[in-house]
């Protein structure tokens, strides 16, 4: 299991502790203020660095590829910061045929507004911010540098064209950010 962007909190404590219950190996990849503070352990190996640019280190920690990868609340920097194709690309050439990789908690700007369009999302927002205002929606404003419906199904359609089973997932509603944040899986064959 590959995890891009893991972090070193409670998130990534859980995903450690699944690595070891599950007997797998596993490739954390952060920074390495974030690395440090995991603890070492013989299964884990740390690769510090901004990934798709570190990939042949972690393609020699693991020659044949990874069964699984996880990519949480890390997409939106990615996109901000390089090509999001070169990332997915990069993400299939990773997975093993069979593979999975989740890319998780991708703020989605376009769901947002549809949620804050709606008298749910109109009245979440009255009662989150505490005020009796509704929500200022532009729908066609420009949105430098968020992900949007487009943003999102060009990835599905760049995943699907090498080959892979690509899907937007829905979050949980009981995540705090449901409402407006989507999860991206990838299959490969």
């Amino acid at each position: 299991l590959a995890d891009i962007g893991c972090g070193c909190g409670s998130l990534t404590q859980g995903m450690l502790s699944l690595i070891d219950e599950r007997g797998l190996n596993g490739i954390m990849v952060d920074s390495e203020e974030m690395l440090i503070q995991i603890p070492d352990k013989a299964n884990i190996k740390k690769v510090s660095g901004f990934f798709p640019k570190n990939m042949e280190i972690i393609q020699q920690m693991a020659p044949g590829g990874v069964d699984y990868l996880l990519c949480y609340s890390v997409l939106h920097c990615i996109f901000a910061d390089t090509n999001p194709f070169g990332f997915i690309d990069s993400v299939i050439e990773l997975l093993k045929p069979g593979g999975l990789a989740l890319i998780g908690d991708i703020p989605n700007v376009s769901k947002r507004k549809r949620f804050f369009s709606s008298e749910e999302g109109v009245s979440f927002h009255k009662g989150f911010m505490q005020t009796n205002t509704a929500p200022v929606v532009e729908w066609l404003k420009v949105e430098h540098n968020k992900i949007d419906d487009a943003v999102l199904a060009g990835l599905v359609q760049r995943a699907q064209s090498a080959g892979c089973d690509a899907y937007i997932l829905p979050q949980p509603s009981t995540l705090p950010m449901a409402n407006r944040r989507d999860d991206l899986l990838i299959r490969k064959y």
